[in-house]
């Protein structure tokens, strides 16, 4: 009987010793359950966050094409208005004779001393280097005739008078896209034609389309 009820003991002890571990691994499964519905929301709440970037992303794009789209229609109509004004920059002005004393034939006289010089994009030196604005609007400087106002080819398709090719002068400005020039005569301009030409006098002044010719003196 004393052999039985240590038996019994051990054994009460044993079921105790194996319950206490189920208790653990109850607490342990449940720590492990709580723990993967974490990561599991907080996956999905990084799979949420990335729909809404993605979602934005294509907005922003979508809005950017829309604006693209309207910057274009916008430079057209502005493209057309233009080429409209331009159409009449070939309306003979009732007096297109020269406002001021100076002659055409000075003005070229002066110009075609630096033929052979540098063509400078942006610069405004007739001996170190010009563009082709900055060529018309430092010869005519020369000559107290202020052209800085319009420094650049499509200002200058409004300077001074409108003059049609019938009428063209030594002196003239003859306005081509992205272009201007001065006439030089028989049939020729001088110019600051490019950076690898450099400023020449050996086109004809109708080598490409004419937007205008002007008269300012």
């Amino acid at each position: 009987k004393k052999q039985l009820r240590a038996n019994k003991s051990s054994l009460n002890d044993l079921i105790d010793s194996k319950k206490g571990e189920i208790a653990d691994i109850g607490a342990q499964v449940a720590k492990a359950k709580k723990a993967a519905a974490k990561a599991a929301a907080e996956k999905a709440a990084k799979l949420e966050r990335e729909r809404q970037a993605r979602n934005a992303a294509a907005a922003a794009a979508a809005a950017e094409r829309a604006a693209s789209r309207s910057r274009a229609s916008s430079q057209n109509s502005s493209s057309n208005s233009s080429s409209s004004n331009n159409g009449s920059a070939y309306v003979q002005d009732a007096d297109p004779s020269p406002a001021t004393d100076v002659s055409g034939s000075a003005v070229v006289s002066y110009a075609m001393q630096f033929v052979g010089n540098r063509y400078v994009w942006g610069g405004n030196s007739l001996t170190n280097g010009c563009d082709c604005s900055g060529f018309v609007v430092q010869v005519y400087r020369h000559f107290g005739i202020d052209l800085s106002g319009s420094r650049n080819s499509a200002a200058l398709r409004y300077v001074g008078q409108a003059v049609s090719p019938d009428n063209i002068q030594a002196g003239d400005i003859v306005c081509y896209p992205g272009h201007v020039a001065i006439y030089a005569g028989n049939g020729c301009i001088v110019e600051a034609q490019s950076s690898r030409a450099g400023i020449t006098a050996n086109r004809a002044w109708n080598h490409g389309t004419v937007l205008a010719i002007r008269r300012v003196i």
